[in-house]
């Protein structure tokens, strides 16, 4: 998961919005290898399902 963070961190970098930050990203991730571009969408998709759990949008009482 560090390294999801690491090309979001990348993607930073003289980034002034949100889309510039994908767009970085976008760009020093396909310069990457296979592998590691299956293991950052991989690592998307789980924070995405995660990000669906109870403890996110009901913490307990």
């Amino acid at each position: 998961m560090d390294d999801f963070w690491s090309v979001v961190d990348s993607g930073r970098t003289d980034a002034k919005t949100c889309c510039d930050v994908v767009a970085n990203a976008t760009t020093w991730l396909s310069a990457r290898p296979a592998a590691e571009i299956v293991a950052t969408h991989q690592a998307l998709w789980r924070l995405m399902d995660a990000s669906y759990l109870h403890p996110l949008w009901a913490p307990p009482t």
